[in-house]
């Protein structure tokens, strides 16, 4: 399958998950138990939107938890992400997605939690097909974990050069 077909796939997978909250829940459990989590500082985060693994109560968390968290912020044809101190720091952006309204840009990352429509079992991702996450860890240094719903995860994806894998996916299962 090519990685347009994953995504239609998957994209319709994922809209027909039961039980989200729950799930995305305990996919939220495990992130603030792993020690990557615990012994990270700054940690960017992404605002999910429709059917994605919910990232609202992680967000709320590590604020709560004094850890630095930053939210990527689209810039052309590239992503930067910036520190928020509160949700009401973020609107949405050109795609629908909160992003920082302002924010200090932050370039050293303890950990990043990152998005995907689906995952293999190497720990590749197929995103949204617009790159912004390979381009932005191809240039960077950070431990990467991908989260999904275990209706995410297949066999093997077709990577091509310039995809980058993670380093660990957490899935509600």
């Amino acid at each position: 399958m090519n990685k347009e077909t994953y995504r239609c796939q998957y994209k319709k997978i994922r809209n027909e998950i039961e039980n989200r909250q729950e799930k995305s829940h305990r996919i939220c459990e495990k992130i603030l138990q792993h020690p990557l989590y615990q012994n990270s500082e700054t940690i960017a985060f992404y605002a999910s939107t429709q059917s994605e693994v919910d990232t609202w109560e992680l967000l709320n968390k590590a604020l709560e938890d004094q850890k630095r968290v930053l939210l990527p912020k689209v810039e052309g044809n590239d992503m930067q992400f910036y520190e928020i101190n509160s949700l009401d720091e973020l609107e949405k952006g050109s795609m629908g997605i909160y992003e920082p309204i302002k924010g200090k840009e932050v370039q050293e990352i303890d950990c990043m939690i990152v998005p995907g429509i689906c995952f293999d079992q190497r720990c590749h991702r197929i995103g949204y097909g617009k790159g912004y996450y390979d381009r932005y860890l191809s240039r960077c240094q950070t431990k990467t974990i991908g989260i999904c719903f275990k209706e995410q995860i297949c066999d093997e994806i077709k990577v091509d050069n310039f995809d980058i894998p993670l380093d660990e996916i957490i899935s509600d299962e």
